[in-house]
Formats: C-alpha cells, structure tokens, sequence
C-alpha cells in the first residue's frame, strides 16, 4: 500500500475523519509497545496527521513527541502501510469535536482513519524522561495480542488488535 497524497488525507478529513498514524517500530521480530498511565491502557504509539503534513512527517514527529527526539535518528525512514483501519465514535462521543480541511473548513469529527505503518527501530532502549508514556516494552506477537485485549476502548482495541494481525501477516513480529 502506498503512502497516501495530501488530497487523499484532506477527502479522508472532509468525510468527518482525523487521519492518523500508528507507529507500528519493529525491532528484531518484536513490536514496540507503550503503557499511557493517562489512558491506563498499553498501546501502540500514534497520532494524528496535521493539515498539511505528510504520513512520514506525522510518523517522525509522532516518534520525537512521544519517545524523545533522539529515537527519531534510530528509525528506518523507509515506512511501510501494513493496513488502514476506522474508529467510529458514538454519536455521544462527537458533539464539539471537530477537524479541520486543507482550507481551512471546519467539520463535525465522526471518528478516526488510522493508516498502521511499520518501521524498523535500531533504538532499544529509550530515556523514560522523554517519553510520554511510562513504560515501553518490545513484545512479540502472542503477548502484544495479550496487551492489546486489555485495551477498555473498544474502536483503539480492535484497531491495535488489527495492526498486530497485520504484521504477523506481514512476518514483522513473531
């Protein structure tokens, strides 16, 4: 799957989804995977691409805000998208939630469109003070599967549980 176009992120945007991106880093056949203690809930690093911004520029700025900006020299910056998938919010969960277009229209948000992108990490261990998570652990398929089903969200559950699958799919993560 190719990375997509700005246009193709802006028509995502006025359908009432925030495209984003999920950080899928590789190491040795194990995923990266973070425990927010603001969430309560282990999850694969991600976030949301801004108007303007490519998935490469979300994928590294993402990394530097999330892990530390020395992660960022440690990242294979040839990305690959292993998959996309949509959370839908419940209609209680959008009122006063909105996206912006590429010009500057603004539209109700009706949920997420996340593209998994997996990247190969040379970085092994990470500066917890720069991280915005408390802990982060390589795993391997079975135990990210085993994280992953904790996950009280049900749209980011399935989404992470996808993003798993797929690299596995895809001979990532063992």
């Amino acid at each position: 799957m190719r990375e997509p176009s700005l246009a193709e992120l802006d028509k995502i945007r006025r359908e009432g989804y925030r495209p984003g991106v999920v950080v899928c880093l590789i190491n040795q056949e194990k995923l990266l995977m973070a425990y927010s203690v603001e969430h309560g809930l282990w999850q694969i690093p991600q976030g949301g691409i801004m108007g303007g911004e490519s998935l490469m520029t979300a994928l590294v700025r993402t990394v530097e805000e999330e892990l530390g900006e020395e992660v960022t020299s440690g990242v294979n910056l040839s990305l690959e998208i292993v998959g996309v998938d949509r959370v839908e919010f419940p209609p209680n969960k959008t009122e006063g939630k909105s996206i912006m277009t590429e010009t500057g229209e603004e539209l109700s948000m009706k949920g997420k469109h996340y593209f998994l992108a997996k990247s190969e990490c040379l970085v092994t261990e990470f500066d917890m003070s720069k991280c915005v998570y408390g802990v982060v652990r390589w795993v391997g398929y079975k135990e990210a599967l085993e994280l992953a089903s904790q996950i009280y969200q049900r749209g980011k559950r399935r989404m992470t549980e996808t993003a798993i699958e797929r690299l596995k799919e895809a001979k990532a993560i063992t």
